[in-house]
């Protein structure tokens, strides 16, 4: 969903891609189609509003990047399995993808670093059960995703501050703009990716036995700018007309690829960009289908095939539990998420 243009993305088992206008409410206005660009069922998509692009991943490892406003043909990627989650990485020019064999991968649009269309990817972990005794961790699917960049609360004042300085892009607005509102009315000033890095750099993964991860990305952040010039884009790409009604058949430009080279994942130590999971902790019985990072209060919001959402601290201690036609404390667990209802309310009337 784009908030910014109130616009749907949807995508099928017929492998066709629609934009829709949401401002009819009843029925929507059907803009955009993307055709011809997967031979599988699509299994996963992702847009991001920094970028003006709409990525789809497929039941047979392929993933494509659209331009959101005209609907082409922009990029892809070659996979080993099937894609489960694709999550963009905003204000940075990357996303991650999940597959079923439980491996996650760090992408870059950064269209200089393409070759032929492929974009490259940076980074590549496995998502691994907890071993039993006498048995070797094995790959497990990643069912849900999501990702957290953000600042640390107590650098707001120098953020402001740089930003005052410089004055000459926004900064972070694709996705801080709200936590730092003074910031915005920067107009013209240098980047300050390098000055004001984020604290958080996160990706939070929920597979299929029920066991949610933190992954820690923050300390990959400096690799990637040195060995790949990838910095934030503290401009959001220009979307000049979002409603553009346009029909776009793919099919022959994938045709025209067909000889290029499959886009590999680095191998050996000196190119592997290391990830590690900083936190994991057993959250349902069942698969965890959606997750979502809270940010004010924080926390991590779990749904499970097991019927039940619960509530997490950031660190793993459960806040409350969900479940319909029950009372909250029907589930053995307190409910101890508290939400400051007054500062709630002044948000909404500011």
């Amino acid at each position: 969903y784009c908030n910014e243009h109130k616009i749907v993305i949807s995508a099928s088992w017929d492998r066709t891609i629609c934009v829709h206008d949401e401002r009819v409410a009843d029925t929507g206005i059907l803009l955009r189609t993307m055709t011809g660009g997967h031979v599988s069922d699509i299994s996963a998509l992702a847009y991001s509003y920094n970028l003006s692009v709409i990525a789809s991943g497929s039941s047979d490892g392929c993933i494509r990047l659209w331009d959101f406003e005209f609907g082409r043909l922009d990029g892809s990627c070659d996979g080993d399995a099937a894609i489960t989650c694709i999550e963009f990485m905003n204000p940075f020019p990357l996303f991650v993808s999940a597959a079923v064999n439980g491996g996650l991968r760090l992408w870059s649009t950064q269209p200089d670093l393409r070759r032929q269309g492929a974009c490259p990817c940076v980074a590549t972990w496995q998502n691994r059960s907890r071993a039993r005794a006498g048995e070797d961790a094995v790959g497990t699917s990643v069912t849900a995703m999501c990702v957290h960049v953000a600042y640390d609360e107590t650098e707001e004042e120098n953020i402001i501050g740089l930003a005052a300085k410089h004055k000459e892009e926004h900064l972070w607005s694709a996705f801080d703009a709200k936590k730092y509102p003074a910031a915005i009315e920067v107009q013209d000033g240098a980047s300050l990716s390098s000055a004001a890095p984020p604290s958080k750099f996160q990706v939070l993964t929920g597979d299929e036995e029920g066991e949610l991860r933190v992954w820690d990305l923050h300390e990959a952040l400096p690799v990637l700018e040195e060995r790949y010039s990838i910095v934030a884009h503290n401009t959001p790409v220009q979307c000049l007309n979002p409603r553009r009604n346009i029909r776009f058949d793919a099919a022959d430009v994938i045709k025209a690829q067909q000889n290029r080279v499959r886009t590999r994942p680095p191998r050996g130590s000196k190119e592997t960009i290391t990830v590690e999971a900083t936190r994991s902790w057993r959250a349902h019985g069942e698969a965890i289908s959606s997750v979502q990072r809270l940010v004010d209060p924080p926390g991590v919001v779990s749904g499970s095939f097991d019927r039940l959402v619960k509530i997490w601290s950031c660190y793993g201690e459960c806040l409350g539990v969900l479940c319909q036609g029950s009372t909250i404390d029907h589930w053995g667990c307190p409910w101890t998420f508290q939400i400051d209802l007054r500062a709630v309310h002044e948000k909404q009337m500011a």
